[in-house]
């Protein structure tokens, strides 16, 4: 998770804090570590560290520390590379495919990384087909954002029932759980976002305002709070609700504190208890 893409601190923090607690064992898989996030000004040209994940599954260095020149170049080519190959993506399937063998209770919960609605794609040609037709698929849980739906789907949705419908396509590819973050449908009002969660408990959406404040992560990180809550209750409202309301907690304490990154280390209470609560409002039928 994400599958293929990168991993962060946003994802693997708050499930680590928390492991041992219930018994879950969380296994990020991935194929390109970087030493920051590459959407930072800062990230290039200063000199970065990243390994790629080859189809072996072994580091292969990808940008060397102390080489000013280059260093881009170095660093965005195998990051291409890595998101053009599906086979890494086969490789992953393949070792998901071995983990339910052994374990049969396994649960795979796949973040879909293709795009926003303020990049668009940003990943190869054949990733978002790969995405959609072997990654989906394989998990029991999916976790778009509104764009990565669309693109999932086939076709562009505005209306709630368009939303829903989309959804409920997810569903008939063998996701048990679907969580659709950053909705904006034409029933969201002006400066609010909403959350949808989708499972054989109903639809249910949670509205929250929209803060300015830099949300690099967010995603990252609704994606293993949700999954978390949901193996330990198996309720996708619920774990909805738990999931939204540390997330936002998190990004309004970042936007008090004027910072550029999510405050991960200093706002992690809100991790376990939030400050404030949202309740999920069931929709559609």
């Amino acid at each position: 998770m994400p599958l293929p893409g990168r991993t962060r601190p946003s994802a693997t923090r708050p499930t680590s804090l928390q492991w041992g607690e219930d018994g879950h064992w969380r296994e990020p898989k991935y194929d390109c570590h970087l030493s920051g996030g590459s959407q930072l000004p800062e990230f290039f040209p200063v000199p970065a560290k990243a390994s790629l994940f080859g189809s072996k599954n072994l580091p292969v260095p990808c940008g060397q520390g102390n080489r000013p020149q280059g260093a881009e170049s170095a660093v965005r080519k195998n990051a291409r590379q890595a998101r053009k190959a599906r086979k890494t993506g086969e490789v992953i399937l393949a070792a998901i495919d071995k983990v339910k063998a052994a374990n049969p209770d396994a649960r795979y919960c796949c973040d879909p990384v293709i795009g926003n609605r303020a990049r668009g794609e940003f990943v190869r040609p054949g990733i978002a087909a790969f995405m959609r037709e072997r990654a989906v698929p394989a998990a029991q849980v999916v976790t778009p954002n509104h764009f990565e739906l669309d693109r999932l789907a086939g076709r562009e949705t505005r209306s709630l029932a368009d939303i829903l419908s989309a959804i409920d396509h997810i569903h008939s590819r063998g996701p048990r759980a679907v969580l659709v973050t950053s909705v904006r449908s034409d029933a969201t009002p002006d400066g609010s976002l909403d959350i949808i969660a989708s499972d054989s408990n109903g639809r249910h959406l949670v509205r929250t305002p929209r803060l300015a404040t830099p949300a690099n992560g967010a995603g990252d990180l609704i994606a293993a709070l949700f999954f978390l809550h949901y193996l330990r209750g198996g309720v996708a409202p619920e774990a909805l609700a738990r999931a939204t309301s540390s997330v936002f907690g998190l990004l309004r304490r970042t936007r008090d504190a004027g910072a550029s990154e999510i405050a991960l280390i200093a706002a992690q209470d809100e991790l376990a208890t939030p400050s404030e609560t949202f309740t999920p409002v069931r929709i559609g039928l």
